[in-house]
């Protein structure tokens, strides 16, 4: 009987090992909110599934500065999204549209915490996802100022937060605020 249950157990084992191999399938990580990410940063959110390109969004481990938000008195078009998968679509059309240099979306793009390039500038729903996930966990290298987000409210403002009082309100794109990078994986 223990020849028999040990046969099939290892034909099981088998079966799955060739299935994998013939798909090129992958398992999959499972990650925690709370968990380090593949670039060392905090996992914040889960989409529940990959049907995006991604299932996972993840905070740089630190601040990259501060920034303008850039192009004052400029509407750029294709910076308008506020929603969860967002601030890249957001972060690729600030830098498309917006000439300037050393702008928050400019710093997060260049960023390459972890050995990875693709960071980006979090939308106004990512960066108070952000907020949420990592003040609850009492985060101290979150500076009790404003963040920009990569969400653009008119030609004059974009959205930002305040880390201190956790607002989310629109500021003036041609003040400095603070920058935290995210990506999604």
């Amino acid at each position: 009987m223990k020849k028999f249950i040990f046969i099939t157990l290892f034909i099981s084992v088998a079966s799955v090992l060739l299935i994998t191999q013939r798909t090129g399938a992958e398992v999959e990580k499972v990650y925690k909110i709370g968990d380090r990410g593949p670039a060392g940063g905090i996992v914040f959110y889960d989409s529940g599934n990959s049907s995006s390109g991604w299932r996972y969004l993840e905070a740089s481990p630190e601040d990259q500065g501060k920034a303008v938000w850039g192009c004052y008195e400029v509407y750029l078009k294709g910076a308008k999204y506020t929603g969860l998968g967002q601030g890249k679509i957001n972060t690729e059309a600030m830098i498309n549209e917006c000439r300037e240099q050393n702008t928050a979306a400019k710093i997060c793009a260049d960023y390459r915490g972890g050995g990875k390039s693709d960071w980006y500038l979090p939308s106004k729903n990512e960066l108070n996802e952000m907020f949420k996930v990592l003040s609850g966990r009492g985060d101290t290298r979150l500076v009790f100022e404003n963040y920009w987000s990569s969400s653009q409210y008119n030609a004059n403002s974009g959205w930002m937060q305040d880390y201190s009082t956790r607002i989310e309100n629109h500021f003036g794109k041609d003040y400095q605020q603070r920058v935290r990078a995210i990506r999604s994986f």
